[in-house]
């Protein structure tokens, strides 16, 4: 599913005007460049838990620079750029690899800051306000607005996808499919997606009226709302069954619930609580957890979750660039504590949450099934840049697993690699149907077109096989 996406500074390359500037006004910028890139550096070798030489990161910046401006490599940069100690000696190089250039240049090109961060292990990201802003919204799962999905259409208008259950457009009426003819009585005709969103969002309590159709009818509605906070559930059930409620038996044969985790933030530890309490008055001995498209980036929301699926004792520690390590623990209350788990993991499971997946069968004796999953190891914080140069993301930890008894399978491990202990091969079209499944589940009322029964899903059922099994050896189950 589509959401409001975290905004990241945008890397385009180095627009250069045609007219010529003076040799004081060139300096200027290339002073000005040279210091945001030696501050950027400085910051990464005192943050970063395992940070790259200075010289790396320069000269993926040198080359970008030159690449940019159509300018050829000398053969020695390499050895040039290793010679840079000060950042007087790197304004100077950057002075002389651009003398050819006598037009006017940026003092923050965002692509050469991009290529410099490239050798930063794990990535590095700088951010403007705004990122700050959403990448906020985006964790703490509080966004403000009327709570609808939109995309292009062909004749110039915007279509609301999917308006989310309980959001004030869902509440106003909305439907899937509505083209959204005007807001606030301005036609919409030929506006651009940005522009549709920037109107249509705003301040939490503002009103915001909509004039949509559906896209076979030439009968207008009027959608009044107010904009409000828009909670976006990150556990969903099997199969939609109302505006609030969910089937979350695959086979309604047996005892075992499915759970997919869209996303890791700080609302989804308490939405797995209130699943468990409904779920065990159900019935339920056993349960799938789904995390194929399961995205998230934060390392403490992963804690968060582990730490209410596991018993006491600890989870992971994290090591900072000091070289201290904090251990994360579970508290011991861990939800759906006598259920065996099946954990679903595969390429399009996210870093953070294969993390989850790993501790999972490490820690609860979870069974992994599906593909091979690329976990993230890196615990990701902020830092000001000097001089109020912005704000840069950088990985300031990294996750070491409590040692536990591998097998020979399990040595590749520590690069991040997560593999299933019961693998399932599927194919393109599966993926593609079992998305398209999981879309339509989301939408709180069926879709034109809606797929009539859920999809072939080979994983889902190897798990169940896995689950049912278990649920056998101790006497229990259907």
């Amino acid at each position: 599913m589509s959401r409001l996406a975290c905004a990241t500074l945008t890397c385009a390359a180095v627009l250069w005007p045609s007219c010529a500037v003076t040799g004081a006004e060139k300096n200027q910028a290339i002073t000005a460049l040279a210091h945001r890139t030696w501050m950027i550096a400085d910051t990464v070798l005192e943050k970063h838990v395992d940070p790259p030489a200075r010289q790396a990161m320069l000269l993926a910046a040198a080359k970008r620079l030159l690449q940019d401006q159509a300018l050829p490599a000398p053969n020695d940069l390499s050895r040039r750029v290793s010679a840079v100690v000060t950042e007087p000696q790197w304004a100077s190089l950057l002075a002389v690899l651009l003398e050819r250039r006598h037009v006017a240049l940026s003092p923050d090109p965002g692509g050469t800051v991009s290529a410099m961060l490239t050798a930063v292990p794990g990535g590095a990201t700088v951010l403007t306000a705004d990122d700050i802003k959403n990448r906020g919204i985006v964790s703490g799962n509080r966004y403000v607005g009327t709570g609808i999905q939109i995309r292009r259409t062909a004749d110039g208008y915007t279509q609301i996808v999917l308006p989310f259950a309980g959001g004030p457009a869902r509440r106003a009426g909305a439907r899937p499919g509505d083209v959204i003819m005007a807001v606030d009585g301005v036609s919409m005709k030929d506006h651009s997606i940005r522009d549709v969103v920037q109107r249509v969002g705003g301040q939490e309590g503002k009103p915001v009226t909509l004039t949509v159709r559906q896209p076979a009818s030439s009968v207008t509605r009027q959608l009044y709302m107010i904009r409000a906070v828009v909670p976006f559930d990150n556990v969903e059930g099997y199969r939609r069954t109302g505006e609030t409620s969910w089937d979350y038996r695959p086979d309604p044969s047996a005892p075992i619930a499915y759970l997919s985790i869209s996303s890791l933030s700080s609302s989804t530890a308490h939405e797995l609580r209130e699943r468990e309490r409904r779920l065990l008055q159900t019935g339920i001995q056993a349960l799938v957890l789904d995390l194929r498209g399961a995205a998230g980036t934060d390392l403490h929301h992963a804690e968060q979750v582990a730490g209410i699926l596991l018993n006491a004792g600890p989870v992971w520690t994290v090591r900072d660039a000091r070289g201290h390590t904090t251990e994360c623990r579970a508290d011991g209350d861990s939800l759906f504590r006598d259920c065996p788990i099946a954990v679903i993991v595969g390429k399009f499971t996210g870093g953070k949450p294969a993390l989850l997946a790993d501790v999972l069968r490490e820690r609860r004796h979870a069974v992994l099934v599906g593909q091979p999953a690329q976990a993230d190891l890196w615990d990701r914080q902020t830092s000001k840049l000097p001089d109020e140069l912005g704000t840069i993301e950088l990985a300031t930890g990294i996750v070491e697993r409590i040692p536990v008894e591998r097998s020979a399978r399990d040595q590749e491990l520590p690069t991040g690699l997560v593999r299933p202990d019961e693998v399932v091969e599927t194919t393109a079209k599966e993926q593609a149907d079992q998305f398209r499944w999981r879309q339509e589940q989301v939408s709180p009322e069926p879709v034109q077109g809606a797929m009539k029964a859920p999809p072939e899903d080979r994983t889902l059922a190897r798990a169940l096989d896995v689950l049912r099994t278990r649920l056998k050896k101790r006497g229990r189950g259907a």
